[in-house]
Protein backbone atom coordinates (compact mmCIF):
# COMPACT_ATOMS: atom_id res chain seq x y z
CA UNK A 1 0.00 0.00 0.00
CA UNK A 2 1.15 2.70 -0.87
CA UNK A 3 2.10 4.94 2.64
CA UNK A 4 4.46 7.64 0.45
CA UNK A 5 1.32 9.61 -1.18
CA UNK A 6 -0.39 10.67 1.70
CA UNK A 7 2.39 12.88 2.59
CA UNK A 8 0.56 16.47 1.45
CA UNK A 9 -1.74 16.02 4.06
CA UNK A 10 -2.20 19.09 6.50
CA UNK A 11 -1.91 18.23 10.20
CA UNK A 12 -4.45 19.48 12.30
CA UNK A 13 -4.26 23.23 12.89
CA UNK A 14 -6.40 23.36 16.12
CA UNK A 15 -4.79 25.42 18.90
CA UNK A 16 -3.49 23.39 22.43
CA UNK A 17 -1.80 24.37 25.14
CA UNK A 18 2.09 23.28 24.76
CA UNK A 19 2.03 20.78 26.89
CA UNK A 20 -0.90 18.59 24.95
CA UNK A 21 0.99 19.84 21.75
CA UNK A 22 3.81 18.07 22.83
CA UNK A 23 2.25 15.14 23.75
CA UNK A 24 0.19 14.66 20.06
CA UNK A 25 3.53 15.57 18.66
CA UNK A 26 5.72 12.98 20.26
CA UNK A 27 2.53 10.41 19.72
CA UNK A 28 3.15 11.45 16.18
CA UNK A 29 6.59 10.61 16.15
CA UNK A 30 5.80 6.97 17.61
CA UNK A 31 3.05 6.57 15.30
CA UNK A 32 5.63 6.96 12.42
CA UNK A 33 8.35 5.06 13.95
CA UNK A 34 6.18 2.11 14.21
CA UNK A 35 4.39 2.70 10.73
CA UNK A 36 8.31 2.78 9.18
CA UNK A 37 9.09 -0.79 11.41
CA UNK A 38 5.54 -2.59 10.20
CA UNK A 39 6.61 -1.87 6.51
CA UNK A 40 10.11 -2.70 7.10
CA UNK A 41 8.78 -6.71 8.39
CA UNK A 42 6.53 -6.67 5.68
CA UNK A 43 9.15 -6.16 2.95
CA UNK A 44 11.61 -8.79 4.91
CA UNK A 45 8.54 -11.20 4.82
CA UNK A 46 7.74 -10.54 1.33
CA UNK A 47 11.71 -10.90 0.37
CA UNK A 48 11.24 -14.60 2.64
CA UNK A 49 8.16 -16.28 0.55
CA UNK A 50 9.61 -14.71 -2.77
CA UNK A 51 12.23 -17.71 -2.27
CA UNK A 52 9.01 -20.01 -3.42
CA UNK A 53 6.68 -17.78 -4.70
CA UNK A 54 6.71 -14.95 -7.71
CA UNK A 55 7.10 -11.43 -6.37
CA UNK A 56 3.82 -10.58 -8.48
CA UNK A 57 1.45 -13.11 -7.11
CA UNK A 58 2.64 -11.84 -3.33
CA UNK A 59 1.92 -8.59 -4.16
CA UNK A 60 -1.84 -9.66 -5.32
CA UNK A 61 -2.37 -11.47 -2.79
CA UNK A 62 -1.46 -8.83 -0.46
CA UNK A 63 -3.18 -6.07 -1.73
CA UNK A 64 -6.32 -8.47 -2.04
CA UNK A 65 -6.45 -8.81 1.91
CA UNK A 66 -5.50 -5.25 2.64
CA UNK A 67 -8.87 -4.44 0.70
CA UNK A 68 -10.85 -6.53 3.65
CA UNK A 69 -10.62 -3.61 6.06
CA UNK A 70 -13.01 -1.48 4.14
CA UNK A 71 -16.16 -3.91 4.65
CA UNK A 72 -17.02 -2.73 7.89
CA UNK A 73 -16.08 1.02 7.07
CA UNK A 74 -18.34 -0.02 3.77
CA UNK A 75 -21.21 -1.50 5.69
CA UNK A 76 -21.40 1.32 8.63
CA UNK A 77 -21.37 4.21 5.71
CA UNK A 78 -23.34 2.25 2.44
CA UNK A 79 -22.50 2.76 -1.14
CA UNK A 80 -23.79 6.45 -1.03
CA UNK A 81 -20.13 7.17 0.54
CA UNK A 82 -18.37 5.82 -2.33
CA UNK A 83 -19.92 8.42 -4.60
CA UNK A 84 -16.88 10.30 -7.03
CA UNK A 85 -17.00 12.28 -10.30
CA UNK A 86 -13.29 11.32 -10.92
CA UNK A 87 -13.51 7.52 -11.32
CA UNK A 88 -11.27 7.97 -14.12
CA UNK A 89 -8.63 9.76 -12.28
CA UNK A 90 -8.74 7.26 -9.06
CA UNK A 91 -8.18 4.14 -11.75
CA UNK A 92 -5.11 5.83 -13.02
CA UNK A 93 -3.87 6.37 -9.63
CA UNK A 94 -4.37 2.53 -8.72
CA UNK A 95 -2.59 1.52 -11.81
CA UNK A 96 0.43 3.64 -11.15
CA UNK A 97 0.19 2.48 -7.36
CA UNK A 98 0.16 -1.03 -8.41
CA UNK A 99 3.09 -0.53 -11.17
CA UNK A 100 4.86 0.80 -7.99
CA UNK A 101 4.28 -2.09 -5.70
CA UNK A 102 4.89 -5.38 -8.48
CA UNK A 103 8.12 -3.31 -9.33
CA UNK A 104 9.01 -2.81 -5.51
CA UNK A 105 8.23 -6.67 -4.60
CA UNK A 106 10.43 -7.66 -7.19
CA UNK A 107 13.65 -5.58 -6.88
CA UNK A 108 13.41 -6.17 -3.08
CA UNK A 109 13.86 -9.64 -3.74
CA UNK A 110 17.84 -8.95 -5.64
CA UNK A 111 18.59 -5.84 -4.25
CA UNK A 112 19.82 -5.67 -0.27
CA UNK A 113 16.49 -4.19 1.76
CA UNK A 114 18.55 -1.12 2.90
CA UNK A 115 19.83 -0.10 -0.37
CA UNK A 116 16.06 -0.49 -2.08
CA UNK A 117 14.80 1.61 0.53
CA UNK A 118 17.32 4.13 0.66
CA UNK A 119 16.78 4.81 -3.38
CA UNK A 120 13.14 4.53 -2.66
CA UNK A 121 13.28 7.31 -0.03
CA UNK A 122 14.22 9.39 -2.85
CA UNK A 123 10.45 9.65 -4.20
CA UNK A 124 9.43 12.89 -2.99
CA UNK A 125 11.87 14.73 -4.79
CA UNK A 126 10.50 12.97 -8.05
CA UNK A 127 7.12 14.35 -6.95
CA UNK A 128 8.60 17.48 -7.02
CA UNK A 129 9.52 17.26 -10.65
CA UNK A 130 6.48 16.05 -11.78
CA UNK A 131 4.29 18.54 -9.84
CA UNK A 132 6.45 21.41 -11.74
CA UNK A 133 5.66 19.62 -15.22
CA UNK A 134 2.48 18.05 -14.63
CA UNK A 135 0.54 20.22 -12.16
CA UNK A 136 2.26 23.59 -13.31
CA UNK A 137 3.05 24.61 -9.52
CA UNK A 138 6.26 26.97 -9.05
CA UNK A 139 9.22 25.61 -8.20
CA UNK A 140 11.67 27.85 -6.34
CA UNK A 141 15.46 27.72 -6.24
CA UNK A 142 15.42 25.97 -2.92
CA UNK A 143 13.21 23.26 -4.39
CA UNK A 144 15.29 22.41 -7.10
CA UNK A 145 18.45 22.46 -4.97
CA UNK A 146 16.55 19.36 -2.97
CA UNK A 147 15.49 17.91 -6.38
CA UNK A 148 19.87 18.05 -7.14
CA UNK A 149 20.96 16.68 -3.86
CA UNK A 150 17.72 13.99 -3.22
CA UNK A 151 18.61 12.62 -6.81
CA UNK A 152 22.55 13.06 -6.40
CA UNK A 153 22.27 10.97 -2.64
CA UNK A 154 20.52 7.93 -4.96
CA UNK A 155 23.06 7.98 -7.52
CA UNK A 156 25.77 7.30 -4.58
CA UNK A 157 24.08 4.73 -3.64
CA UNK A 158 23.52 2.91 -7.24
CA UNK A 159 26.80 4.11 -8.26
CA UNK A 160 26.58 3.72 -12.48
CA UNK A 161 29.68 3.78 -13.87
CA UNK A 162 31.55 1.87 -10.72
CA UNK A 163 29.23 -0.96 -10.40
CA UNK A 164 27.23 -2.61 -12.79
CA UNK A 165 23.38 -1.60 -12.38
CA UNK A 166 21.68 -4.41 -11.77
CA UNK A 167 17.44 -5.04 -13.00
CA UNK A 168 17.16 -4.69 -9.00
CA UNK A 169 17.89 -0.85 -8.95
CA UNK A 170 15.86 0.06 -11.99
CA UNK A 171 12.77 -1.48 -10.58
CA UNK A 172 13.30 0.29 -7.22
CA UNK A 173 13.80 3.56 -9.39
CA UNK A 174 10.56 2.67 -11.52
CA UNK A 175 8.68 1.93 -8.28
CA UNK A 176 9.53 5.82 -6.79
CA UNK A 177 8.45 7.07 -10.25
CA UNK A 178 5.43 5.30 -10.61
CA UNK A 179 5.26 6.38 -6.50
CA UNK A 180 5.52 9.77 -7.51
CA UNK A 181 3.07 9.66 -10.16
CA UNK A 182 0.08 7.92 -7.46
CA UNK A 183 1.11 10.81 -5.50
CA UNK A 184 0.13 13.16 -8.46
CA UNK A 185 -2.88 11.83 -8.70
CA UNK A 186 -3.46 11.59 -4.54
CA UNK A 187 -3.02 15.42 -4.85
CA UNK A 188 -5.21 16.45 -7.06
CA UNK A 189 -8.04 14.20 -5.77
CA UNK A 190 -7.32 15.46 -2.40
CA UNK A 191 -9.62 19.05 -3.52
CA UNK A 192 -13.02 16.95 -4.62
CA UNK A 193 -12.78 13.58 -2.69
CA UNK A 194 -12.20 12.74 0.99
CA UNK A 195 -9.16 10.51 2.31
CA UNK A 196 -10.97 7.23 2.89
CA UNK A 197 -12.91 7.77 -0.11
CA UNK A 198 -9.87 7.89 -2.13
CA UNK A 199 -8.04 5.27 0.03
CA UNK A 200 -11.05 2.59 -0.95
CA UNK A 201 -10.59 3.38 -4.68
CA UNK A 202 -6.82 2.93 -4.51
CA UNK A 203 -7.11 -0.55 -3.04
CA UNK A 204 -10.13 -1.87 -4.38
CA UNK A 205 -8.79 -1.06 -8.21
CA UNK A 206 -5.10 -2.09 -7.64
CA UNK A 207 -6.15 -5.91 -6.85
CA UNK A 208 -7.73 -6.62 -10.47
CA UNK A 209 -4.57 -4.86 -12.20
CA UNK A 210 -2.36 -6.33 -10.37
CA UNK A 211 -4.27 -10.02 -11.03
CA UNK A 212 -3.47 -10.21 -14.49
CA UNK A 213 0.60 -10.16 -14.16
CA UNK A 214 0.01 -12.31 -10.90
CA UNK A 215 -2.01 -15.53 -13.14
CA UNK A 216 0.91 -15.49 -15.51
CA UNK A 217 2.94 -16.48 -13.02
CA UNK A 218 0.71 -18.49 -10.55
CA UNK A 219 1.94 -20.99 -8.07
CA UNK A 220 -0.73 -22.26 -5.29
CA UNK A 221 0.26 -20.92 -1.71
CA UNK A 222 0.43 -22.75 1.20
CA UNK A 223 -1.89 -22.13 4.06
CA UNK A 224 0.95 -20.98 5.86
CA UNK A 225 1.77 -18.91 2.97
CA UNK A 226 -1.66 -17.43 2.26
CA UNK A 227 -1.65 -16.65 6.63
CA UNK A 228 1.28 -14.49 6.10
CA UNK A 229 0.15 -12.66 3.01
CA UNK A 230 -2.95 -11.84 4.94
CA UNK A 231 -1.40 -10.69 8.43
CA UNK A 232 1.31 -8.71 5.59
CA UNK A 233 -2.05 -7.34 3.75
CA UNK A 234 -3.53 -6.28 7.35
CA UNK A 235 -0.45 -4.64 8.38
CA UNK A 236 -0.12 -2.50 4.84
CA UNK A 237 -3.71 -0.97 5.72
CA UNK A 238 -2.50 -0.51 9.80
CA UNK A 239 0.66 0.89 8.60
CA UNK A 240 -1.33 3.55 6.39
CA UNK A 241 -3.74 4.39 8.98
CA UNK A 242 -1.22 4.76 11.74
CA UNK A 243 0.73 7.55 9.21
CA UNK A 244 -2.73 9.52 8.56
CA UNK A 245 -3.01 9.59 11.96
CA UNK A 246 0.93 10.89 12.57
CA UNK A 247 -0.19 13.32 10.14
CA UNK A 248 -3.47 14.44 12.44
CA UNK A 249 -1.61 14.80 15.34
CA UNK A 250 1.98 17.08 13.93
CA UNK A 251 3.14 18.74 11.06
CA UNK A 252 4.50 16.69 8.13
CA UNK A 253 7.70 19.00 8.40
CA UNK A 254 8.14 18.01 11.83
CA UNK A 255 7.39 14.27 11.26
CA UNK A 256 9.69 14.13 8.15
CA UNK A 257 12.76 12.87 9.75
CA UNK A 258 10.90 10.10 11.76
CA UNK A 259 10.19 8.63 8.29
CA UNK A 260 13.56 7.82 7.32
CA UNK A 261 13.76 5.68 10.59
CA UNK A 262 12.55 3.27 7.76
CA UNK A 263 16.15 2.92 6.27
CA UNK A 264 17.04 1.60 9.77
CA UNK A 265 14.62 -0.37 10.43
CA UNK A 266 15.26 -2.09 6.94
CA UNK A 267 18.98 -2.68 7.90
CA UNK A 268 18.07 -4.54 10.39
CA UNK A 269 15.79 -6.26 9.31
CA UNK A 270 18.03 -7.45 6.27
CA UNK A 271 20.71 -8.10 9.06
CA UNK A 272 18.50 -10.67 11.08
CA UNK A 273 16.81 -12.26 8.73
CA UNK A 274 19.32 -11.93 5.44
CA UNK A 275 22.77 -11.11 7.12
CA UNK A 276 23.19 -7.98 4.59
CA UNK A 277 24.96 -5.10 5.82
CA UNK A 278 24.59 -2.25 4.67
CA UNK A 279 27.70 -0.26 2.92
CA UNK A 280 29.28 2.88 3.44
CA UNK A 281 27.87 4.29 0.31
CA UNK A 282 24.02 3.35 1.47
CA UNK A 283 24.26 5.46 4.76
CA UNK A 284 26.17 8.49 2.98
CA UNK A 285 23.41 8.46 -0.27
CA UNK A 286 20.40 7.92 2.53
CA UNK A 287 21.64 10.68 4.35
CA UNK A 288 21.72 13.14 1.17
CA UNK A 289 18.00 12.39 0.15
CA UNK A 290 17.43 12.74 4.29
CA UNK A 291 18.85 16.04 4.06
CA UNK A 292 16.83 17.14 0.93
CA UNK A 293 13.50 15.72 1.74
CA UNK A 294 13.71 17.14 5.10
CA UNK A 295 15.00 20.66 4.35
CA UNK A 296 12.26 20.85 1.38
CA UNK A 297 9.20 19.54 4.02
CA UNK A 298 10.46 22.50 6.30
CA UNK A 299 10.52 24.78 3.57
CA UNK A 300 7.36 24.05 2.33
CA UNK A 301 6.15 24.71 6.26
CA UNK A 302 7.53 28.35 6.81
CA UNK A 303 6.59 29.30 3.06
CA UNK A 304 2.38 27.70 4.21
CA UNK A 305 2.91 29.70 7.78
CA UNK A 306 3.78 32.83 5.97
CA UNK A 307 0.84 32.62 3.25
CA UNK A 308 -1.10 32.15 6.18
CA UNK A 309 -0.17 34.65 7.68
CA UNK A 310 -0.62 37.54 5.08
CA UNK A 311 -4.15 36.13 4.92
Amino acid sequence: MDQRSENLLPADQTDHPPSRKLVRELAGFALIAANMAIFASIHGVVRHMAQRLPPLEIAFITVLFSTLVFIPWLVRRGLRALATRRLGSHFLRAGFNAASICCWFTAITVVPLADATAVALAAPVIVIIGAAFFLGEQIHFWRWSAVIVGLSGALVIIRPGFETTNLGYLLVIGSAVASAGSHLFAKSLAGTDGRTVAVFYLTTLMAPLMMIPALLVWKWPSGFELLLMAVCGLGLSSGHFFFVTALKLADVSAVQPYIFTRLLWAALVGYLAFGEVPGTWTWIGGGMIFAAVTFAARREAMAARKQAGEN
